[in-house]
């Protein structure tokens, strides 16, 4: 049957509340007599127990217990379903007497619709009231059901003629259609054998409407025993019987009378479906109109409807002039969808008024009309932050709830700090109402800091909170630390608490390689001479004179001075990937920016055993040299520069392809970085404007393939470029190391080239077995991990007692290969000879334990400790260098932390700048291609020749294509990828490659 389409509503924006969970769960049921009304009915059985025998035609009644053991009420309205096994699939029981569903609702006089029932089933805690139910419903009037309470539900069902003979059947209870969270019971009866012998009647809807543009389905209903056998004569082509289901689309227009046939055993009936099928009839668009106070969003279903048409994702819709006092966003493209076309984001300005902005909508055929939304901008009403307190231990972080009341919806809220604590450092996020407050050590008494709130428009009264620190014992906490080699170095003790009590540190063990000596709660660790590597101590704490604490470990590392200091020029610092600087970082650290990056598009494997196997780009990972931070991006192809202190971009230099492993930042003659791409090239830049210096390709050609649903090499380049440089006696100063390529079968490639030209100085291109996935586990738990077998992946290790040597793994076994700088060549070696490894990956994709997210000097970060200094999201990478901690998270933000407070800290927003909504030729001519190719899917469009760009917006804007644009000019690809980038369109729906389209060699069948 055809549905009508129509949408008009306008939500406002909010963010979502907290709350607990209801967890529903159906735990007893019983049957009944239909003899005596709720209370005095006799049962069938005993709780939980089947019955057999049951005949046709005779009410019998059924009830349920369900409870709700969540933590938080929940309603329900309780609906009846039946099956032939348990898991499923459920139907309702039936409500309007047809006889097409094996069982109905009956009606009973033992009791009314709706009445309450009593607590004759148990359950889990107290009782609330449930509800009977009778002919025409098969659902209970709703129910709230509060935490540690249950309710019963009875129905009164007849089984039909369709109940097939020794049958058994299943029956549960759905709230309104949802399943509940548990069924610990379902109640089962058996059929009587024996089949009702009655012929079939035909009971559907007689008449129907389907378009030559859309799909349809009618499903034939019949009363009567089964087996019933269907027919359907007379049908329009382009339309088949399946089943007893017409479906298909119909390929010409007209009225058909359609025979519908039904019969079985004992019978059969005969009946005419009225079939109209139309011409395709145009959507249309309704005026409609919208409220929302300036600097608010809101999001607006658009008004439209198609009566032969209905399904929203066969319609484009256009935005032909947009608003003039703010801006619009399609829903999809926030949101990384292609399901919710007729979705816009509306942000106003600073201002009230009335704004407006027109679109139509085209199914495959035909325009809408032009409508017009209107939106009313009302005037702000101020925030209010209101004075609040909190308790925290001393030498312990706690958190702060910034209590805020703001009567408008829609509107983002940023809170500032207006004056700090003076016995404790604090962690302020300006896009969040809790923060973290940690005491100074050894602090008990009061505290506090002001704060304000600004909703876009204007700035609250100024609150404060004020904090009350109480006496907490100490408690040791084990720590990581890294130390010079030949230098003695103060490790600072790492603990929580002991505000309010007396006490101090005893040593329980010595250090292996190097000797130690206590001051106060400082640890001084002076390495054996010469000695680099690992080593530990443990080690509590006495508090009051006579308590013990548990104990601790500290780890030490002693390495190598670098060349030069507060850097992170490489994935997890050095060559060696240990995540481990020697440099110390501020006492105190305030955030000094924020930028919000797109969120990524990271590979993710999952194998047959539904487990992820490969995902080697999960979030940003940067590196650092001097005071810049150079970033890969594998949503917009490019790798960008970076201001450590201000977050400010210093240049972008763009690719072909996504860049899914880190850059690395080297010097040889003066300062540059080098980055791999899914283009299947390395590039080399000057790290102070981007500028190229060289490039070189992995592969034999310039063949492409899709892959991860790009345009991209058949070699890309998926072992990042690896840096080392050694003394010049040791013939590997200044080499790049990386690898590529992703199937055996055409090659996987091992290079060496100079850092300074470019010049190959060997290839090992033996890896078509070999799986090098050597990979570090991140900071949020997410391994950059390799798939079994098949590609080089992630990042060389260079061997830390092998001097000329690096690792990268073999497949299908935990025995790793050893490959020389000098000439690339391997031997193997057992990974349990490695003294010096602090974390690791294993072949087969089993991640093994892991260091710390960053150990910088004497103190340890994990994803916590950066969440704690205000980062919102999932923390996936952290790194330290120019005297600042940095965080990344999953969702594309990077965090910069230092030793200055920052009043205002900069916040560089992912904002998104949609297509211009332009009505022209091109409009009209990409919607009639589209149209006439019935393309409109998630496969691949290609546009060869740019020109004006008009071809390529259009298509992205009307179709779910992923989009890809090739041209030779290349300021004209700049411009185009600048716009899609600034869209928020570029590698989710399309991306544009610098070539020549008649030279560029591309996968056939493609598009």
């Amino acid at each position: 049957m055809m549905a009508l389409a129509a949408m008009a509503w306008m939500v406002p924006v909010q963010p979502a509340a907290g709350s607990g969970v209801t967890t529903l769960v159906q735990d007893h049921y019983r049957w009944r007599n239909d003899d005596a009304g709720e209370s005095a009915a006799t049962w069938k059985a005993n709780a939980d127990t089947a019955i057999t025998g049951v005949a046709r035609g005779q009410n019998i009644r059924l009830r349920f217990s369900v409870s709700n053991t969540g933590t938080a009420s929940g309603t329900v309205a309780a609906r009846l379903e039946y099956s032939t096994s348990t898991s499923g699939p459920w139907t309702a029981v039936g409500t309007d007497g047809s006889g097409v569903p094996a069982f109905e609702m009956a009606a009973t006089a033992n009791y009314a619709n709706g009445a309450a029932t009593t607590a004759l089933l148990a359950g889990a805690g107290g009782y609330a009231a449930g509800k009977c139910v009778e002919s025409p419903s098969n659902t209970s009037a709703t129910v709230t059901v509060g935490t540690n309470q249950y309710s019963n539900f009875e129905y009164c069902v007849l089984p039909t003629a369709k109940a097939r003979g020794s049958t058994t059947y299943y029956f549960r209870t759905s709230n309104s259609g949802t399943a509940l969270t548990t069924y610990s019971k379902y109640a089962q009866l058996t059929m009587a054998a024996g089949e009702a012998n009655e012929a079939p009647v035909i009971r559907s809807a007689l008449t129907a409407n389907a378009s030559v543009v859309a799909p349809f389905s009618h499903t034939i209903l019949a009363s009567g025993s089964e087996p019933i056998t269907y027919g359907a004569g007379g049908l329009p082509a382009g339309l088949t019987l399946s089943g007893n289901t017409v479906t298909g689309t119909p390929a010409v227009a007209g009225t058909f009378s359609v025979g519908l046939t039904a019969s079985n055993t004992w019978g059969r009936d005969s009946k005419t479906l009225a079939l109209t099928v139309f011409a395709n009839q145009p959507p249309a668009a309704s005026n409609q109109a919208a409220n929302i106070v300036e600097a608010g969003e809101v999001l607006i279903y658009l008004a439209w409807s198609d009566p032969d048409t209905p399904l929203k994702t066969d319609h484009t819709f256009t935005i032909l002039s947009g608003p003039s006092k703010g801006t619009l966003q399609s829903y999809n493209s926030r949101n990384k969808t292609t399901v919710y076309p007729d979705y816009w984001y509306y942000r106003a300005g600073v201002g009230t008024g009335v704004d407006s902005f027109t679109w139509k909508c085209r199914d495959k055929a035909s325009d809408s009309n032009v409508a017009t939304c209107s939106i009313n901008v009302t005037a702000n009403t101020a925030p209010v932050a209101n004075n609040s307190s909190v308790s925290v231990n001393s030498g312990t972080q706690g958190g702060c709830s910034l209590s805020a009341t703001h009567a408008d919806a829609g509107q983002t809220m940023t809170y500032t700090t207006m004056s700090g604590p003076s016995h404790g450092t604090l962690a302020p996020n300006p896009a969040s109402s809790y923060w973290y407050y940690t005491s100074a050590k050894d602090y008990v008494g009061g505290d506090s800091f002001t704060w304000r709130v600004n909703d876009g428009v204007t700035n609250s009264g100024v609150a404060t909170v004020t904090i009350t620190v109480n006496a907490c014992a100490p408690v040791p906490q084990s720590q990581t630390a890294v130390a010079r080699k030949d230098t003695a170095t103060d490790i600072p003790a790492s603990y929580t608490g002991g505000g309010g009590y007396s006490y101090y540190v005893s040593k329980l063990t010595s250090p292996s390689h190097g000797s130690l000596a206590i001051s106060g709660m400082t640890f001084r660790y002076t390495p054996a001479a010469g000695y680099t590597g690992p080593d530990s101590f443990r080690w509590r704490l006495c508090y009051n004179s006579t308590s013990w604490t548990s104990e601790a470990t500290c780890t030490i590392v002693t390495k190598e001075a670098p060349a030069v200091s507060n850097e992170w020029p490489q994935f997890r610092a050095n060559e060696f990937r240990d995540a481990m600087t020697l440099d110390e970082l501020p006492s105190n650290l305030y955030l000094q920016w924020r930028r919000d990056l797109p969120a990524g598009r990271p590979i993710v494997r999952i194998d047959s055993r539904d487990t992820r196997v490969c995902a080697i780009d999960p979030a940003y990972m940067p590196v650092i040299m001097g005071q810049t931070m150079f970033v890969g991006f594998n949503r917009n192809d490019c790798v960008a520069a970076y201001d450590t202190r201000t977050g400010a971009e210093k240049w972008r230099f763009l690719m072909n392809g996504p860049v899914r492993v880190a850059p690395v930042a080297f010097r040889q003659g003066e300062e540059r970085v080098c980055v791999g791409s899914d283009d299947g090239w390395t590039y080399c830049l000057g790290a102070a404007d981007g500028t190229l210096r060289w490039k070189v390709r992995c592969g034999p050609n310039e063949r492409k393939m899709i892959g991860e649903g790009r345009m991209i090499s058949v070699w890309p380049i998926r072992a990042a470029p690896t840096f080392r440089a050694l003394s010049a006696d040791s013939g590997q100063d200044g080499r790049i190391v990386f690898a590529g390529g992703v199937w055996p079968a055409e090659g996987c490639f091992l290079w060496a080239v100079d850092g300074g030209t470019g010049a190959k100085i060997w290839r090992n291109d033996r890896l078509g077995t070999l799986a090098s996935c050597i990979s570090a586990k991140s900071c949020g738990g997410t391994g950059a991990w390799g798939l079994h077998g098949l590609m080089p992946s992630g990042y060389p290790v260079a061997c830390s007692y092998y001097g000329g040597e690096f690792f990268l793994t073999s497949a299908g076994s935990l025995q790793y290969q050893r490959f020389s700088f000098a000439d690339g060549r391997w031997a193997s070696e057992d990974p349990g000879h490695d003294r010096d490894t602090t974390w690791r990956l294993s072949a087969n994709g089993t991640e093994w334990a892991s260091s710390a997210c960053a150990v910088v000097g004497s103190r340890s970060f994990t994803s916590s400790d950066v969440a704690s200094l205000g980062v919102v999201g999932t923390v996936d990478n952290v790194l330290a260098a120019d005297n600042r901690l940095f965080a990344v998270t999953t969702q594309g933000s990077i965090y910069c932390f230092g030793g200055t407070q920052v009043e205002t800290p900069a916040a560089y927003l992912n904002s998104v700048t949609p297509l211009a909504a332009v009505s022209d030729q091109w409009t009209t001519d990409l919607a009639a291609i589209i149209s006439a190719t019935g393309v409109n899917d998630t496969g691949i469009g290609m546009v060869w020749g740019l020109g004006t760009g008009r071809a390529m917006e259009e298509l992205v804007k009307q179709s779910q294509l992923h989009v890809i644009g090739v041209d030779g000019n290349a300021s004209t690809v700049s411009a185009m990828r600048t716009k899609l980038q600034n869209a928020g369109l570029y590698g989710e729906r399309c991306a544009v490659l610098e070539s020549d389209p008649m030279a560029m060699d591309v996968p056939p069948y493609q598009a």
